[in-house]
């Protein structure tokens, strides 16, 4: 959705698998997406990403959110991924120019889902605070937390563990 968004080309491949998956992905989240990168562009939208955009209509609960998500690519869970997957929704509704009442009840569901703060949850769940942090060359992320504890998150798998001091 961001590349094309972009402008950038040569996505065709992405472009097809996203069309695959608006037509029969039966995850919120990932229906979101597909339909979002369908309708994104110059133009008419595509039928595949308005086939998409019906889809997720007839995915929304009655409260006005979407909840049939297994996991967002940030691993978020709970509360967190509807807020991301409604609000991805939305953003696509949007974009399809149709839908509208099904757009608005997200915007009310997710402005229902504030913080007394007027702040929304984290598109990530992650258990710990890291004060410092660093990306390793085979994927996992070291960090310290704010007791000096060292860890070791896996972005794959969502474990975070201590690794051995030296």
């Amino acid at each position: 959705w961001a590349l094309v968004s972009a402008g950038e080309t040569g996505l065709d491949a992405e472009i097809a698998q996203s069309a695959r998956l608006a037509a029969s992905s039966n995850d919120a989240y990932q229906l979101a997406l597909a339909t979002g990168t369908l309708l994104t562009g110059k133009g008419k939208p595509s039928p595949a990403g308005l086939q998409g955009a019906a889809r997720l209509v007839a995915m929304q609960e009655a409260s006005g959110a979407w909840t049939r998500a297994d996991h967002s690519i940030t691993r978020s869970g709970g509360l967190n991924l509807q807020i991301e997957t409604t609000s991805l929704a939305v953003l696509a509704l949007l974009q399809s120019g149709q839908h509208l009442e099904s757009a608005r009840k997200g915007i009310n569901w997710l402005q229902n889902n504030r913080s007394g703060y007027g702040q929304w949850g984290a598109t990530q769940s992650f258990p710990l605070i890291s004060v410092h942090s660093a990306l390793l060359p085979n994927g996992k992320v070291i960090f310290w937390d704010y007791s000096g504890n060292t860890r070791l998150w896996d972005p794959a798998t969502a474990a975070i563990t201590s690794p051995a001091q030296p």
